[in-house]
């Protein structure tokens, strides 16, 4: 549904930049994916260009209200279909395993209608089963499908989305601006769960974005309280870690001046080390949650292989979402080289960081 004029936006909203490419072309992409037929419904001159580029099927048109769209959609899908997912062009950070998930609900009971929630508010997408497409057609002139949930409220049925930026849209100025900083994350989180893998690590320079990243990422999928490791430098001293369930903070490396100076690292605490992993990484195997975090693997935790065993043991049993210092080095290229890990080298995204 790619109608809109903008009004409060001030301007073509729908083919402003958003992250390197028109803001529309978000949902067409995610679509695409997931979808053998899309129908992109416009009056917009620049969307329908556009599709036309991405070889979409799209229909210009010149009437006022949402209800035409929908009706013009409708008339413009195969006739042989279960129902049809109304999606909107201005949510361009819907990722990849939201609509995964409400496709495969629909796809299992598409007699339902079916739509994202997130802390008990409905959004959209929306699924509407073939049964109500009479009703969805002869809308009152200016509503859209909530008239139709409404009156059918006992067959709504919702999925729900962890993080509410996800199923923002984008009607004005100040919208777009805070959502923008949102791009590189939700594009990450949908490209992976689109990959299949399982782990999602991050690698890449100091001062790539490698942990600004790693945290908006376990925001948007809601995961602020999953098992966690934390680890920080203070130059000159020492590098700490914290576990978060316990806020137990270790010293895993301290700083000397002849070795800094030769080495230009500190020095690995091996004790210290080896608790971690007898403590902290196999605490973490133990626990309940599939999903645990580690923020950073470096050189430091290199250096110990009881380290390194533990966290194998990590690997094979959990989800790991971490980032991992960017070193040739034994445990680093280990992990960053795991056929089940999903990799992002926040070098090559420059173009998306805001």
């Amino acid at each position: 549904m790619a109608s809109g004029l903008g009004t409060r936006f001030g301007g073509n909203k729908l083919m402003a930049d958003f992250g390197g490419k028109p803001m529309v072309q978000w949902i067409i992409n995610l679509a695409s994916i997931m979808f053998s037929e899309v129908v992109v419904v416009t009056r917009n001159s620049g969307v329908k260009q556009l599709c036309d580029e991405l070889n979409i099927k799209s229909v210009f048109h010149t009437l006022p209200h949402r209800s035409d769209t929908v009706r013009i959609g409708l008339e413009n899908i195969s006739s042989n279909v279960d129902g049809c997912l109304f999606c909107l062009a201005d949510q361009p950070l819907l990722t990849y395993g939201t609509l995964y998930n409400l496709v495969s609900n629909a796809s299992a009971n598409p007699e339902c209608i079916w739509r994202p929630s997130c802390d008990g508010n409905v959004s959209s997408p929306i699924w509407f089963p073939c049964s109500l497409f009479s009703e969805l057609s002869s809308l009152p002139e200016g509503k859209g499908g909530n008239v139709v949930a409404k009156r059918h409220e006992d067959i709504v049925r919702t999925i729900s989305v962890a993080n509410p930026i996800e199923l923002q849209d984008i009607d004005t100025k100040d919208a777009y601006d805070t959502l923008l900083p949102y791009i590189l994350p939700s594009k990450v989180l949908s490209d992976y769960q689109a990959s299949g893998k399982k782990h999602l690590l991050f690698t890449g320079k100091r001062g790539s974005g490698k942990t600004t990243t790693l945290r908006k990422i376990i925001s948007l999928i809601g995961g602020e309280n999953l098992p966690a490791i934390t680890s920080w430098a203070v130059p000159g001293k020492a590098v700490y870690l914290n576990y978060n369930l316990t806020n137990i903070t270790y010293t895993i490396g301290e700083f000397d001046p002849v070795f800094f100076e030769k080495n230009h690292i500190m020095v690995p605490v091996m004790k210290e080390l080896e608790k971690v992993a007898s403590e902290v990484l196999s605490s973490m195997a133990d626990e309940d949650s599939s999903t645990v975090v580690i923020d950073e693997i470096g050189y430091l935790e290199s250096s110990c292989e009881i380290y390194s065993e533990s966290l194998d043991k990590i690997i094979g049993q959990k989800r790991l979402i971490a980032s991992v210092r960017k070193q040739d080095l034994p445990i680093l290229r280990k992990v960053i080289t795991n056929p089940d890990a999903y990799v992002v080298d926040m070098d090559e995204l420059t173009h998306l960081r805001f």
